[in-house]
């Protein structure tokens, strides 16, 4: 069976999508969903039953081609406020901005012309001007009429959707904090602020406050103006307290709604939490103190208030027929723009619009008959109780259901909670915002039923992926080709049948002597299931094997392949060989002591993984190539060169059979405090250039002539030059690994610059030997790769007998020429490099 990782779980996706809606009540969007669900819900909402509403007298286009432009002088509205106050109104509310002076600079510059005047018929003049003064005095005409009334409401313009904080105009702040509200509402709690919801949001503050011109304002009371347009959420939602500065202020509909009761502003009290009472009777308020009224006669034919033009009431005083006021009588009149000309409409839930004061008219007829809609102290509770509810059935309850089965089911839930939220909107007037559990369910049943989806079609391609590879790891197996096998049950699902396979790989890697891939095997069944089998001790037996001939602290080589052990496992063979124990380490592989069985001859085998270090297109040339230098080399008997008894390959490990020698590598006499003589040193290249001269005659080239390929055994004087044939496997310089062949340091400039190669470049290279085994120096040192290659082809080495004073000149001078620049300059064979060797050595 294919394992599913946590993240592609159904339970990890629900757990994702709850958390991400429950961060998700702060954002605007999920404000915005439970904000249309509520409008839906007032548009499908059927009307309250009729009232004794109040009146409303429009300044409507009509008025306007009436009494001239707007603004019109105060004057007008001084008339119509005295009228409804004679004809006996309850509360007359005026919606309109009034902060600044109307008439304050024509009344003064009278006022000055009366006081002062002082020529012919003073008196008549004087009288003149205080008529004068009385038409244009419109502020004082207001004023008037509202000193002989104690029941008008004026506006506060505000401006809760401003940007910044406006300081009121000067003189005005008294004005304004005269109509504060005393005291401050209480929070619902510290954590009220943490809760992602609609209902959680604070007191709106206001940027802007604007209270009435102070001969006005001593005269009537305020609340500041509803501005609809202005609220983003809902055009219906409106606040009835509103913070400015660090003081609260009641709204027109609340202190309108007061005064309609026979009270003060000053009798409004602020609930703990979310309630506020007029004498004793609660409004239904969210914590923000925001009311959710309900609109009157939207969808019937009739209008909701009835609607007077300020034209019909207004009428000039010259007329001999007054309008008719008896209607007015006990009745709450507001006073405001309906004009599409001079104020922007409302759009309300179903698609209408509104004049901004008619929807404060249902507000203010929702206040004083109880008709807006509740939202219940437990409503905040509810909505995370159910949120929490829906995230407990996405995490642990839907991922465990079938796909079919999970998708009914959450689609009647998601009914269910819709139902619930309109049910209780229409039937029982009560607003509890369920859009957010509702989205989250919607969203999580989604999301869970397409990765569902998406997660068995991943299962049936990751199932038919895993039979393809089992397949193929199977039929590279029954062919040999065991790390190919390997790589391809790595990739599958583990479950028994691959365990099984990779075990028997393991002991097919054990039956080739293979012992640290058949750890590798083993080691992976360890960590996929410990207890499978006898997968631990056989780990641990395989790296017993290796560490018998690889010591502890040694590198472990990647072609470990001839382990030796005499705890019951035979010795392997490498073609008729029998491998003792390693004796070296080369840049390609390693040096086994070995013997052959067949005539007891005691070998130094050499071993070479090829395909791990050559490019599979060249392999196949590399190993003929191999083949063949190796069996050229093998033809050189000579006294100084090793002999080479067999060449063959075995096991994917290119191997050569040769003399094991006596003595050491003269890579041990190259430091300044381990020299030869120098007698020794030019017996020694004396017979490594009788060596190569013989070679070269053969037309076989050493290319890697270094200390390190030169044997030398100190009691007998022989020297035997090794690695014939191995350095020339390809035209590059580098196998696939990065590892070099042949040794930089050592090399010709025509060998660093990929130039075909002769007989000279070894002369080169016996040159660069030469100048180490005298001065415990190498001639070219650099940090990088290009660094030596530049210094070899281009830079003069410093003269030997610099650095080493007793070196007599003649050597000086033979390594001098033996390290020329151009090959054409060098010895022209090893034999011409002997005699003047033998000729340096005489003078000593």
């Amino acid at each position: 069976m294919i394992k599913t990782k946590f993240w592609q779980t159904g339970w990890f996706t629900g757990l994702v999508i709850s958390v991400l809606f429950l961060l998700a009540g702060w954002t605007g969007f999920m404000s915005q969903l439970e904000w249309r669900a509520y409008e839906t819900g007032v548009r499908f909402s059927p009307e309250p039953a009729a009232k004794d509403r109040l009146e409303i007298i429009a300044i409507d286009e009509a008025s306007l081609q009436s009494l001239g432009k707007w603004p019109w002088p105060r004057s007008y509205l001084g008339v119509v406020i005295k009228r409804l106050n004679a004809a006996g109104a309850r509360v007359v509310g005026v919606a309109l901005p009034m902060h600044t002076p109307q008439s304050e600079f024509g009344v003064g510059r009278l006022d000055t012309m009366r006081y002062t005047y002082d020529g012919q018929h003073e008196k008549t003049v004087k009288d003149i001007l205080f008529l004068a003064r009385q038409r244009l005095d419109t502020d004082g005409a207001l004023a008037a009429s509202l000193k002989k009334s104690d029941n008008t409401v004026l506006a506060i313009s505000s401006g809760y959707g401003s940007e910044r904080h406006e300081i009121p105009a000067s003189g005005s702040q008294e004005i304004l904090e005269s109509f504060a509200l005393s005291g401050s509402p209480v929070a619902v709690g510290w954590w009220s602020a943490y809760v992602p919801s609609v209902l959680t949001a604070g007191v709106p503050e206001v940027r802007r406050a604007q209270p009435p011109i102070r001969l006005l304002a001593k005269y009537s009371d305020a609340g500041m103006l509803d501005e609809f347009a202005a609220d983003a959420n809902s055009s219906l939602v409106t606040p009835l307290v509103l913070k400015y500065g660090d003081k609260y202020y009641p709204s027109f509909s609340l202190v309108f709604a007061a005064l309609s009761r026979k009270l003060k502003p000053g009798d409004i009290e602020l609930e703990p939490g979310q309630d506020i009472r007029l004498a004793g009777v609660k409004l239904d308020t969210d914590p923000a103190y925001r009311v959710y009224p309900r609109l009157y006669g939207t969808q019937a034919d009739d209008a909701a208030f009835r609607v007077r033009s300020f034209l019909d009431v207004y009428a000039d005083t010259s007329d001999e027929e007054q309008p008719d006021m008896s209607s007015f009588r006990d009745r709450d009149v507001l006073i405001g723009i309906t004009a599409p000309s001079l104020i922007e409409q409302v759009k309300i839930p179903g698609g209408a619009s509104l004049a901004p004061v008619m929807i404060t008219a249902n507000v203010i007829d929702n206040l004083l008959h109880g008709d807006l809609y509740a939202v219940p102290a437990w409503a905040l509770i509810a909505q995370l109780a159910v949120l929490a509810v829906v995230a407990c059935y996405l995490i642990f309850m839907l991922p465990r259901l079938r796909f079919w089965t999970g998708l009914v089911t959450s689609l009647m839930l998601l009914f269910v909670l819709i139902n619930a939220h309109f049910a209780l909107m229409i039937v029982n007037t009560m607003w509890v915002p369920l859009m957010m559990p509702a989205a989250a369910l919607f969203t999580g049943a989604i999301a869970i039923a397409v990765i569902r989806r998406l997660d068995e079609a991943r299962q049936r391609t990751e199932a038919h992926l895993y039979e393809s590879n089992l397949t193929l790891g199977q039929h590279l197996q029954a062919q040999g080709q065991l790390d190919q096998a390997f790589e391809k049950y790595r990739i599958c699902a583990v479950n028994d049948v691959l365990l099984d396979r990779l075990y028997n790989l393991g002991l097919d890697y054990e039956r080739r002597r293979q012992f640290g891939k058949a750890e590798m095997a083993f080691d992976f069944i360890r960590r996929q299931q410990p207890g499978y089998r006898d997968v631990k001790q056989r780990v641990q037996k395989n790296r017993e094997v290796q560490d018998m001939v690889l010591p502890q602290t040694g590198k472990h080589t990647a072609h470990g392949t001839l382990i030796l052990t005499d705890g019951g496992v035979q010795k392997p063979m490498l073609g008729r060989y029998q491998v003792e124990k390693e004796i070296g380490r080369g840049a390609m592989g390693l040096v086994y002591l070995g013997h052959d069985p067949k005539i007891g001859r005691t070998v130094a085998i050499k071993t070479m993984a090829l395909a791990q270090e050559f490019e599979a297109d060249e392999l196949e040339d590399v190993k003929a190539r191999f083949l063949r230098e190796a069996e050229t080399a093998g033809r050189l008997n000579h006294h100084n060169i090793v002999t080479i008894y067999d060449v063959g390959e075995e096991q994917e490990l290119a191997y050569i059979a040769m003399d094991y020698l006596k003595g050491r590598d003269l890579s041990h006499y190259k430091q300044p405090d381990t020299l030869l003589p120098l007698k020794t040193v030019l017996d020694i290249a004396i017979q490594v250039a009788t060596a190569l001269d013989f070679a070269h005659r053969h037309d076989v080239v050493h290319r890697d002539i270094k200390p390190a390929n030169i044997i030398y055994d100190d009691a007998s004087g022989s020297v035997k030059v090794t690695d014939f044939g191995v350095a020339c496997l390809t035209s590059s310089s580098k196998t696939k690994t990065g590892t070099m062949l042949g040794s930089p340091s050592y090399m010709s400039p025509e060998q660093v610059s990929g130039s075909k190669v002769d007989g000279c470049s070894d002369l080169f290279s016996l040159g660069v030997t030469l100048y180490q085994l005298c001065t415990g120096r190498l001639p070219f040192v650099s940090d990088t790769m290009a660094g030596l290659a530049h210094k070899i082809c281009n830079e003069t080495q410093v003269d030997v007998r610099k650095i080493r004073s007793e070196i007599p000149a003649c050597l000086g001078r033979i390594i001098n020429k033996a390290m020329q620049k151009q090959k054409e300059n060098r010895y022209k064979s090893g034999a011409q490099m002997a005699k003047s060797l033998r000729q340096c050595r005489e003078t000593l």
